[in-house]
């Protein structure tokens, strides 16, 4: 996975289909909160 960080957006890729398939755009906001979101567990009872 790669990620670039834009001045109003955050990019993710497959570095493995580099060039291939979608590249998702999410606001800085959003990343932060799927970042918080993925550190606390991601809802899981583990």
């Amino acid at each position: 996975m790669e990620v670039a960080v834009g001045p109003e957006a955050v990019y993710v890729r497959d570095s493995k289909a580099a060039g291939e398939g979608p590249v998702p755009r999410v606001s800085r906001e959003e990343r932060v909160a799927f970042v918080s979101f993925a550190a606390d567990g991601a809802g899981l009872d583990v």
